[in-house]
């Protein structure tokens, strides 16, 4: 599905709500209003139910933040199967009726970002909103360190507001709406390219190239086989922790369905909603084929071509058995770093090639592209690769 959150509010007041609907099509104007997520009822001190946005983090979880003016900035955990909150409501910036709305929520290697709108909105030449950011290691914070990272005026941009964050092909683009002094006043739409330095954010507009774009967006994908053409996915359907990641017939199921989550440093998590793959000690198969996956490295290991046993770590991609017998760890689906190692679930993702038609050739550009499951230090080959396919709604 396609989640789509919205607000409803008295302007100017906190008697406000944020609703959610879904639908499995963008072509249709035929959405599923799933109601009310959080509401507030005009507390001077509650977090105002407006200016949704999500964030989903590299464990898969979703997060809601949202908030002007009142209470401040909020920030809840969204359950995956509702829509809906998940838990309790975070105070994360602001507070006191400061001038604190807009939020939205990055990450970056291992920083949080919190960017937010100050001061007035929407009043033409004479608006005085700003953009500031400020970081934490921890979703939930607490942020600090504030930064202005978009002034009140630059040029003719005027009052730029409502920061959103779209990562394409590895890189990120913001967009921003603001007044044009240059066209009196008149509200546009700004395209920003993001990328960061220092461990801070920095926008770039009127960008001109793509250097440095490449892997692939977040979002959720189909793994193919480029052996067999099939689809990885979860054995039995099973939710359990600990499942069997295998290969079967591509039926476009949502166990065949799996997020891509880059983590800013080259490395990439994989889960199925919120079951993660890692790499779990101590499961040891008598036969292992080509439909399982395994990761012949020990613990710690990060030197191609370990022998087999325990977790696969940070720099050591997954690995098809191919067909032949052997005793290996397996690759398993688990609770985010539930298995008490955070590195044994990112990945790397080698792009040595993309499929064009029936043939494949060198890359070109990141439309597709081809996981490398292997631990060795040896040549591509067609048992090892993955054609990551197109995005499927959640």
């Amino acid at each position: 599905y396609y989640y789509l959150y919205y607000a409803v509010s008295s302007f100017g007041t906190s008697s406000s709500a944020i609703g959610v609907a879904r639908s499995a099509s963008l072509k249709t104007p035929n959405w599923q209003d799933l109601g009310i997520v959080v509401e507030s009822y005009g507390g001077s001190s509650e977090i105002n139910a407006i200016d949704p946005a999500l964030f989903r983090d590299h464990d898969g979880k979703v997060y809601l933040s949202y908030g002007s003016f009142f209470g401040g900035i909020g920030l809840a955990e969204i359950n995956q199967s509702t829509g809906k909150l998940a838990g309790s409501v975070t105070t994360i910036w602001g507070g006191g009726g400061r001038d604190i709305e807009a939020p939205y929520i990055t990450r970056d290697g291992g920083y949080y970002y919190l960017f937010v709108n100050r001061g007035s909105c929407c009043h033409g030449v004479d608006s005085t909103y700003t953009v500031e950011v400020q970081r934490a290691t921890d979703v939930r914070g607490p942020y600090s360190g504030t930064r202005t990272i978009l002034p009140v005026t630059d040029g003719k941009y005027r009052g730029p507001g409502h920061i959103a964050d779209l990562r394409q092909d590895g890189c990120h683009f913001v967009s921003t709406h603001y007044h044009d002094l240059s066209d009196n006043g008149n509200a546009k739409l700004d395209i920003l390219r993001m990328t960061y330095s220092g461990g801070w954010p920095v926008l770039t507009r009127n960008f001109t190239d793509f250097a440095g774009c490449g892997g692939i967006s977040d979002g959720v994908y189909a793994f193919r086989s480029r052996l067999s053409g099939k689809a990885m996915g979860v054995a039995g359907a099973s939710t359990a922790d600990g499942a069997l990641v295998q290969q079967s017939t591509d039926a476009n199921a949502r166990h065949q369905q799996w997020y891509v989550i880059g983590h800013g440093d080259g490395y990439y998590s994989g889960g199925r909603t919120d079951h993660p793959m890692a790499v779990q000690r101590g499961y040891q198969p008598a036969m292992v084929t080509g439909a399982q996956m395994t990761v012949p490295v020990h613990e710690g290991e990060v030197e191609p071509g370990a022998p087999p046993g325990a977790f696969a770590g940070r720099g050591e991609p997954l690995h098809t058995a191919a067909g032949w017998a052997a005793v290996c760890t397996s690759a398993r689906t688990t609770s985010a770093n539930g298995i008490g190692l955070p590195n044994s679930q990112p990945w790397t993702l080698c792009t040595p090639c993309v499929r064009r038609n029936s043939a494949w050739a060198s890359l070109s550009t990141p439309s597709a592209i081809i996981l490398r499951f292997s631990v060795c230090a040896i040549a591509m080959m067609r048992a090892t690769t993955w054609l990551v396919g197109a995005p499927v709604p959640m």
